[in-house]
């Protein structure tokens, strides 16, 4: 869990263990995503729970669920839907939620808020092609952008959304993380080194087994392939 961070990017709390209340503008001093199962294994409603700094001799520690309509009443409208919401990530002033929504077919999903308390729905392309699924599994900021990464079951690989401000996405190529026969899957994003650090599994540059993989990027729009060393990655 990590620090509050006000508006301007300063630290006004000390996240787990802190005492000090979050100041104004401040996004929460931690939020976590998760799924409560209700009754049959196909329905699933999305939940958020949040921890302000302040209110006690240890922060962070008392949570409040969050109940928003923004998360709930499709579960509930259309039959056998889902809704999940599976990584959360800030930038400072603004917490972005991913995951997906759908039934036989899902599509990616994106919510948005700048205190973790209401929320609201951001804009998401759907598939380019009708009857196939996305779901965004995992999200991370570099700056005041975001990079999402999730699944295209019929693409048997990888996909990258970007956004400039955690509101309007754009899918990224299918070759950004390198060609469709290298078959990239990532398993994993986070804000480190150059800017943003994917790992994950790919094909062997010289042959067909699939390896460990790492690609870096300095903007979330461009991606390279660390060069593969057996020594460190099989």
């Amino acid at each position: 869990l990590d620090q509050t961070v006000d508006g301007d990017g300063g630290h006004t709390g000390q996240g787990i263990g802190g005492s000090e209340a979050p100041g104004p503008g401040s996004v929460p001093c931690a939020t976590i995503c998760g799924m409560r199962r209700l009754g049959l294994p196909s329905l699933m409603i999305a939940a958020l729970l949040i921890a302000g700094c302040g209110g006690g001799p240890v922060g962070g520690l008392e949570w409040d669920r969050i109940d928003d309509p923004a998360f709930g009443e499709r579960v509930f409208s259309e039959g056998g839907d889902r809704l999940l919401i599976l990584s959360v990530a800030s930038n400072g002033t603004l917490l972005v939620a991913v995951g997906s929504e759908g039934g036989l077919f899902t599509d990616a999903a994106v919510w948005v808020s700048s205190d973790g308390r209401a929320w609201e729905r951001a804009d998401v392309p759907a598939p380019d092609d009708a009857g196939t699924s996305e779901e965004m599994v995992g999200v991370a900021a570099i700056g005041q952008a975001f990079v999402a990464h999730g699944w295209a079951p019929h693409l048997h690989d990888s996909v990258l959304w970007f956004s400039p401000d955690g509101h309007a996405w754009t899918r990224l190529p299918a070759t950004v993380l390198g060609e469709p026969a290298d078959e990239p899957e990532i398993e994993a994003l986070v804000a480190a080194g150059p800017g943003l650090v994917a790992v994950g599994s790919a094909r062997h540059p010289d042959g067909d087994a699939r390896v460990g993989a790492v690609w870096v990027s300095e903007t979330g729009r461009d991606w390279r392939r660390v060069e593969h060393d057996d020594t460190a990655f099989g």
